[in-house]
């Protein structure tokens, strides 16, 4: 009777280059289910893969000097949207960033604000004016 060995599989990458490899997976993944779309043209503006945290989290209540208050979502990127005026430091939200009026690039509805530092930039979008669904 013959005795199979059992086999041994390693990985020989370290684990920077495994972390590497499946960020590289991910983003060759259909991004279609995770698509975040302009609720009043279905525009495509970015995805849920750009959420990102700023000052500890993803969203913040936010309050504008009218007294007009935004539940805002950070994300590092978003294509479908455009930017206009001058970037401003006065009632900047986040320490340190100028912001940037963010609008749909299709529409031109508002979406919320582009926020930029001299090293680093971010969107900070109204999360009641994005939608999931593209119908």
């Amino acid at each position: 009777m013959d005795v199979v060995a059992p086999y041994y599989f390693f990985d020989r990458k370290s684990d920077p280059e495994r972390e590497r490899e499946l960020v590289r997976e991910r983003r060759q993944l259909p991004a279609h289910e995770h698509r975040l779309f302009c609720a009043r043209c279905r525009r495509v503006i970015t995805t849920q893969d750009q959420r990102i945290t700023v000052n500890g989290s993803h969203d913040h209540h936010c309050t504008n000097p009218h007294g007009l208050e935004f539940h805002i979502g950070c994300f590092g990127e978003a294509p479908g949207c455009g930017a206009s005026g001058a970037a401003t430091m006065e009632y900047t939200w986040f320490h340190g960033y100028a912001w940037r009026m963010a609008h749909c690039a299709q529409c031109q509805t508002h979406l919320g604000w582009l926020f930029g530092s001299p090293t680093d930039s971010f969107y900070g979008l109204i999360l009641d004016r994005l939608t999931t669904s593209n119908q």
